[in-house]
């Protein structure tokens, strides 16, 4: 699996991140875009609300601090990661820990348990 490129930078002004909400949502879904831009209840502006909501995912993601709340995503710094090596898959969390290997014809439930066991042991808030 190749890594993204992180070697671009961005300056993200308040404007630019509501330019861009609003232009992805706009692509997404127009009509979504619409029901934002205009409520249809109100006829308000309800972006500013979404884009103060990805300010803050942005912001989480950036400090790169774990997500409490979902721990087992990579946010939350503790997803499954399965690599092939010498045969062999191999079995980690994205926390470091080591969980198992096995061969290719062993069922991949086989690193998934272990993963979730270690996930569900986690401290939580």
């Amino acid at each position: 699996m190749s890594k993204p490129d992180n070697t671009a930078s961005y300056l993200v002004t308040p404007t630019v991140l509501d330019r861009f909400v609003r232009a992805l949502v706009n692509e997404v879904d127009y009509d979504i875009h619409k029901g934002y831009e205009c409520g249809e209840e109100d006829g308000l502006d309800h972006y500013p609300e979404l884009v103060a909501e990805a300010a803050k995912l942005l912001d989480a993601i950036t400090s790169g601090q774990a997500d409490a709340e979902f721990p087992a995503t990579q946010q939350g710094g503790h997803a499954l990661i399965v690599e092939y090596g010498d045969e062999e898959l191999h079995g980690t969390c994205q926390c470091g820990k080591q969980l198992r290997t096995i061969t290719p014809d062993k069922p991949i439930d086989q690193l998934a348990t272990p993963w979730e066991s270690h996930v569900m042991r986690l401290p939580t808030t």
